[in-house]
């Protein structure tokens, strides 16, 4: 998504010097450390806690890592435009994929309403 910014231009100057963009691309990189950040936190649980009582950090997991993911690929299909829908990049094909993994354990609103019950996260020493 940077490099393809860099080349691509719009009102005469490349898209990577417009100030949205460089919002865009500093979002995405807070995002994928906070998912990375949060799967490590989920296996630790698991370790740590055990299956049952990580299942918080990993129903956080579950309801953040697809619908973030997606968001970041749609930001990388919108730099690309239509050659992101092409078979040039890899892009339509992970968002699909992601926007299944969405389905695949249930409702978006379906793990988050988990988590709100109690006993919800329970402290990882």
């Amino acid at each position: 998504m940077v490099k393809r910014s860099a080349t691509r231009e719009a009102f005469d100057k490349p898209i990577s010097k417009l100030d949205k963009k460089l919002k865009v691309f500093s979002r995405c990189g807070i995002d994928i450390d906070s998912m990375r950040l949060m799967v490590l936190q989920a296996a630790k649980a698991m370790d740590v806690l055990g299956n049952i009582e990580a299942r918080a950090y990993v129903s956080a997991v579950k309801a953040m890592v697809p619908e973030k993911a997606c968001r970041i690929i749609d930001q990388a299909i919108q730099m690309h435009c239509s050659t992101a829908i092409s078979q040039l990049t890899p892009l339509a094909g992970m968002y699909t994929d992601l926007r299944y993994l969405r389905f695949a354990d249930g409702l978006d609103e379906v793990h988050p309403r988990w988590l709100a019950k109690p006993p919800g996260f329970v402290a990882v020493t």
